[in-house]
């Protein structure tokens, strides 16, 4: 069980991996509020749970050399694309796309 949506998440990883935000910002847009973790490592926990297909299996697998923003960036895009007949809008693609890849 996850704490977060597939939109948020799917969010996360748009911001980091495609807007080349920091973790801190991304976090701050994703997950407003106090938090103990340095950075923030619920990104890479996901991008694991991607790889591992317990989380949007849709995604193709990457090359064990990939930085997490690679990942990110691969997660984030697959998901846009699954909505790409769907709208118009980015964020509405980004959340149709992470429902349709639940």
């Amino acid at each position: 069980m996850r704490h977060y949506s597939g939109y948020a998440i799917a969010s996360g990883f748009w911001s980091y991996g495609v807007h080349g935000c920091s973790l801190q910002q991304t976090r701050a847009q994703t997950a407003p509020g106090s938090t103990f973790d340095e950075g923030w490592p619920s990104l890479g926990r996901w991008a694991r749970a991607v790889e591992g297909g317990g989380l949007f299996p849709v995604v193709r697998p990457w090359p064990s050399s990939w930085t997490l923003r690679q990942k990110a960036e691969r997660i984030a895009t697959t998901l846009l694309a699954l909505a790409a007949g769907d709208e118009r809008d980015p964020q509405m693609r980004l959340r149709r796309g992470a429902e349709l890849a639940a």
